[in-house]
Formats: structure tokens, C-alpha cells, sequence
């Protein structure tokens, strides 16, 4: 949404005819000149101005019915997302690698669903939550894959949840047999074959074998026959278990229904807003989908629209928000009136009928 700003070419508001083609020749002459100009006009086109655009084929100026900053002035670019889907891990990888404190979260179709931000993962990750919730947790077979970066031995539905609990194979034989239940996912060591032997008899649904540890063809051909996933990591067994702990879908920790706005909402309505919820970043949405992020750093340093006035110069007859607008020129044939200026600024004026007729001549000079 950071696009260079155009400078409005505008007449008064009710405009007239003059008012509605000085602002048209007027951003002709200065785009012919290399300046990105936009004639606009501050309100309905009559049906004499309407006739005579028809009579040459000439398209009405844009429409502005104010001035007041809105969110798209001050909305960035938002180029990157995640899904809900995606893990934590992914997050973290994404949040480390762009530098961002926080960042949006949609669904398959692209539609925001939430946002999540690096506090929200360092509360996640201080949680006092054990790997025997994950089963909760809606965990996929190839997120486990993916955050250990495991080698498949027997593969089977990688897009299936786990279902059991996450069960690490220490102690003996019989210690075995006491704590892993069916459907269990179970992280194994360099062991004897016995002991794999024993995990895969007991029905559990993945074995994952750390620091690249052997793994019998006995035990392979037993997992193959009851489906059940054998995977190899080069990652020891504390580490597998903390990467499975980041396997928790984005969506279990992000921020859902968030506070978003429009692209043109006016700054003035969402200050509000922003300071009572205090969030850093929010979306900006059209049609459901995400254009930007508003920061509430920004929301001071908004840059004014730049215009040039035709065909009038009073703030009485000028478009609503003129004083939040940074006027560049005044083109006109009327008296001077009540606009003051910050800074220095060209001015054309002359004792004709019209204003047009001052843009016409200029167009020759």
C-alpha cells in the first residue's frame, strides 16, 4: 500500500463547470510536465458540466469528498503470512528470518482467521504444557516429520493427526509394556531390537528413532504389516522431543477475531481504538482478505495529501479536510480569501472570466 502519492488537482465544492475543467486541463498541463496528477473534483457533477464532459468524450474527475488522513495513508505492505495450519516452529523461522514482532494468519483461501506475534510464542513456550497434550492438539504426522527433519523408513497418511500420547522408550522391557498404549508415539534410542520390537507390539501408531539409530529389518517388516510410521532422526532424544513440542498448529496460540480496520477508516476514529487495545500491529482488510498492516507507531506521521486549488481559495468553499492537506498550488480568478499556508507557494491569479480560461493560456506559454 506504500505507492507514491499523487498531487489532486480540485476545484471548489458544488462545482461548476469552470471548476470541473480548470481541474482537468490543469492536471493535463502538469502531467504533461512529469508530475503525477489526478484531477478530482469535491462533489456531484451538474447537468451542464455533465453535457459538455459527454459532448468531448471527457471522463469526470475522481471524486474526493474529503481530506481526512485514512488508514491507507499510513497502512505497509504486508507480503508475508502464515496459515493456521502451519507450526510453531515454522512461525519462529519466519518471525526470526523477516525480523517481525508480529504477523498475520489466514486460512487455505487467504482470508485472515487471526495474528500471532513473538510474545504470544514466548508465552507458549514457557507454558508448563507436557508432550502428553499434543494429542489435543491436532498434531499431523508430517509436522513431526518436517520439524525433526526425519527420514521415512514406513511411511503411511502424513496428513493423519496423532492420536496417543508421545511416550519416550526408557527402562526396561516391562517399563515399556506398563507406559505405551496404542496409537502412542514413541521415541526411541540406539536400543536393542527387543526393545523396538516390544514398542511396535504395542500397538502404537509412530516410532521415531533419535540420533539415527539402527532399526532391525524385523522390526521394519513388523511396522509395515501393522501400518505403523517408522521415522529416523539425527537429532538425540531431548531434542526430538522439544522439536514436537513446536509441531502445535499455529492456530492453537494465535490471536483469533482480531481488531482491523478499513482502508479507509479515518485515523481519527481508530485512535481510539488503538489505545485502548494496545496491540502493536493490526490488519487491514478488504473483502475479508488482508492489504496491509497499520502500526500504532505510525499513526502519527501520516504525510498529508497534496493538492492544488482551482477555481477557488477560501477554506469555506474548499473540499471537507482542507486543513489536513498540504496545499502546493492556487490557480483561480477570484478574490484572495481566508487559506493560510505553512510554507511558500505558487500562485496564479488574473482578472479574467474564468479559471479555465488562465489553465488554457498556461497551456500555451
Amino acid at each position: 500500500m506504500n505507492v507514491a502519492k499523487p498531487i489532486y488537482v480540485i476545484g471548489h465544492r458544488n462545482p461548476d463547470t469552470d471548476s470541473i475543467c480548470s481541474a482537468i486541463g490543469y492536471a493535463h498541463l502538469k502531467q504533461a510536465m512529469g508530475v503525477n496528477a489526478i484531477a478530482a473534483r469535491a462533489g456531484k457533477v451538474n447537468k451542464e458540466t455533465r453535457f459538455a464532459l459527454e459532448y468531448f468524450h471527457v471522463e469526470k474527475p475522481l471524486l474526493i469528498p474529503d481530506l481526512y488522513p485514512r488508514v491507507k495513508d499510513i497502512a505497509m505492505d504486508c507480503k508475508i503470512v502464515v496459515r493456521q495450519h502451519d507450526t510453531l516452529r515454522n512461525l519462529g523461522e519466519v518471525l526470526r528470518e523477516n525480523d517481525l514482532r508480529s504477523i498475520p494468519v489466514t486460512d487455505s483461501q487467504g482470508l485472515l482467521v487471526g495474528i500471532v506475534s513473538v510474545s504470544d510464542l514466548a508465552k507458549r513456550y514457557f507454558q508448563e504444557l507436557g508432550m502428553t497434550n499434543l494429542a489435543d492438539m491436532r498434531v499431523r504426522y508430517r509436522d513431526i516429520i518436517h520439524a525433526t527433519d526425519s527420514q521415512v523408513l514406513v511411511s503411511g497418511d502424513e496428513s493423519e493427526t496423532i492420536k496417543g500420547q508421545i511416550r519416550i522408550a526408557a527402562g526396561s522391557i516391562a517399563t515399556i509394556k506398563k507406559i505405551i498404549k496404542g496409537n502412542d508415539i514413541v521415541l526411541v534410542g540406539d536400543r536393542k531390537p527387543e526393545t523396538i520390537l516390544t514398542c511396535i507390539n504395542q500397538g502404537i501408531s509412530c516410532l521415531v528413532v533419535t540420533g539415527d539409530g539402527r532399526v532391525p529389518a524385523e522390526a521394519l517388516e513388523e511396522a509395515e504389516t501393522r501400518g505403523i510410521f517408522v521415522l529416523s532422526t539425527p537429532y538425540d532424544t531431548y531434542t526430538v522431543a522439544r522439536l514436537i513440542n513446536q509441531c502445535v498448529p499455529i492456530r492453537r496460540i494465535m490471536h483469533d477475531n482480531p481488531v482491523c480496520f478499513k482502508p479507509l477508516d479515518l485515523l481519527s476514529d481508530i485512535k481510539g481504538i488503538m489505545e485502548e487495545t494496545n496491540y502493536r500491529n493490526y490488519p487491514v482488510l478488504e473483502n475479508g482478505r488482508i492489504v496491509g498492516l497499520v502500526s500504532r507507531d505510525r499513526l502519527g506521521v501520516s504525510d498529508p495529501a497534496q493538492v492544488i486549488l482551482v477555481d477557488h481559495n477560501e477554506r469555506n468553499q474548499a473540499v471537507e479536510g482542507i486543513e489536513e492537506a498540504k496545499i502546493i498550488e492556487i490557480i483561480d480568478h477570484h478574490r484572495f480569501g481566508g487559506i493560510s499556508t505553512s510554507e511558500p507557494i505558487y500562485t496564479h491569479a488574473e482578472p479574467v472570466g474564468c479559471t479555465a480560461t488562465i489553465v488554457s493560456n498556461m497551456h500555451w506559454q
